[in-house]
């Protein structure tokens, strides 16, 4: 006998298992599936649930009702539809190290020639600001350019540490690579990537945000930004915009409201930290 899945739950404890159709009336939660008409069925989630389940699903349950009344839970598959990247390193020789002017020049033979849009440089140097070309040809002789003043750079002191060494370009295909560094002193070159990235596209809901407000903490010299949705909702990019007409590295975190607890000064709120990066107009 067919079985038709009507309802997806929210149990009100997590340590209810569902396992009957007569334990549904202790979920918080319950929507109804319609337009179910075969034994698989895509569903793709209301904005409304994130609020309402766990954040790793794992309290969603599924269950179905057949024309005698009986019910059934059923198992079923939870896929996230974000973005992915998928990384293919090339293997390559390092044919030679030279020097022209101020210009250090490392040029990469790939035995195999494939594509590939990434080098991934390292240096044994702590701080630099440099200037980098690349450039592919199929012999030591004809060079293309495929960048040309692109910069690089490394701040490492008491206060921050970042690093920002990786060449992004075009998918290209040939047989030698050469980057040229200009820098006054030697880079101290220590190793490179080469490597092909592919973006697979994910699918993206933008959010209307109700309000937003700013404070600056002199003490710490550090701004705070306060961003409210209309509901709790699953965020994996937060893009903003800076107004700056100077180079900047500013540290930045991203925190999420947990709970709030009311007391004799007012309101007190938990915050967990989701993400710590480095912001810099370098990219």
């Amino acid at each position: 006998m067919k079985t038709r899945y009507k309802y997806i739950l929210f149990p009100l404890l997590m340590l209810v298992s569902m396992a009957g159709y007569g334990q549904k009336t202790g979920s918080t939660y319950r929507r109804e599936l319609s337009e179910v008409q075969d034994e698989w069925h895509q569903l793709i989630f209301p904005d409304d649930i994130y609020g309402k389940a766990k954040s790793d699903f794992s309290d969603v349950r599924v269950v179905g009702v057949n024309s005698k009344g009986d019910s059934l839970e059923a198992p079923y598959i939870l896929r996230v539809l974000n973005e992915k990247f998928i990384d293919k390193e090339v293997e390559f020789t390092l044919l030679n190290k030279s020097k022209k002017k101020d210009i250090y020049y490392y040029t990469f033979e790939i035995p195999e020639v494939v594509s590939i849009n990434e080098i991934l440089l390292s240096f044994n140097t702590a701080n630099f600001d440099w200037k980098v070309s690349v450039a592919g040809g199929q012999n030591l002789v004809d060079w293309f350019t495929i960048l040309v003043d692109y910069r690089i750079l490394s701040i490492k002191n008491s206060l921050t540490s970042y690093q920002f060494t990786k060449l992004s370009f075009s998918s290209s295909k040939y047989k030698y690579y050469r980057v040229g560094v200009t820098s006054l002193v030697d880079p101290e070159f220590l190793s490179a990537n080469l490597r092909l990235r592919t973006n697979i596209l994910g699918t993206e809901l933008k959010y209307q945000v109700v309000s937003s407000k700013g404070s600056f903490d002199n003490s710490t010299k550090q701004n705070s930004f306060f961003i409210d949705l209309q509901q709790p909702s699953l965020v994996s990019n937060v893009s903003f915009k800076v107004n700056s007409e100077f180079d900047y590295c500013r540290p930045i975190s991203i925190q999420t409201m947990e709970d709030s607890v009311k007391t004799q000064k007012g309101w007190y709120y938990n915050y967990r930290t989701q993400i710590t990066f480095i912001n810099s107009s370098v990219v």
